[in-house]
């Protein structure tokens, strides 16, 4: 589920299919891999994911936070490539390390899928689905109705039917081409 790419010497691309229950621990790893080659920025790449999970989202951003078990990440760049497709707690991992000022942004606002909700059976064998709460990222703000905005509001111009061929190329993905921007510049 975490694909990562060199993007340069010192620039890795770091992409996830889904999250699950081993996301987290693949995604650890390649960060520790990515730590013995000295990478000096990281573009990590959630558009697409949604997930319902809390879970998955806190243990993604454990090595990546101040609190967290992996230090040496504190000292290299994110960038968080997110838009209208990037739902649920993948929105709350993304406002979590923005609030932090650990990873700036790129791309749209987000779907706006923060609602925790409940099914309660009924009598005769139906149930209704009712929203009990709602997410909220590190500064109490929730993303339920308006997503988390970007720092870098970059559209990707593309259909649903080859987004996939898209995402990840330089020449044609323009939100992963500018996060490619913020990171270098954050590197230097």
């Amino acid at each position: 589920t975490v694909k990562t790419t060199m993007v340069s010497e010192d620039t890795a691309y770091i992409s996830f299919t889904e999250w699950s229950g081993t996301t987290a621990d693949q995604f650890i790893a390649q960060l520790n891999a990515l730590k013995a080659q000295e990478v000096k920025g990281i573009l990590l790449d959630v558009r697409g994911v949604t997930s319902n999970e809390l879970s998955y989202a806190v243990r993604l951003l454990d090595p990546l936070l101040p609190s967290g078990t992996v230090a040496y990440s504190r000292d290299i760049p994110l960038v968080v490539l997110a838009d209208e497709t990037t739902g649920g707690t993948t929105e709350l991992f993304v406002m979590a390390l923005q609030d932090f000022g650990r990873a700036k942004v790129v791309g749209a606002r987000t779907a706006g899928n923060g609602d925790i909700t409940e099914i309660f059976k009924l009598s005769g064998g139906s149930a209704i689905q009712v929203t009990t709460a709602q997410y909220a990222g590190p500064k109490q703000k929730s993303f339920g109705d308006t997503g988390v905005g970007p720092d870098y509001e970059v559209e990707l111009a593309a259909s649903e039917s080859n987004r996939g061929d898209i995402l990840g190329n330089a020449e044609l993905d323009a939100p992963y081409k500018k996060a490619l921007e913020v990171l270098a510049a954050a590197i230097r």
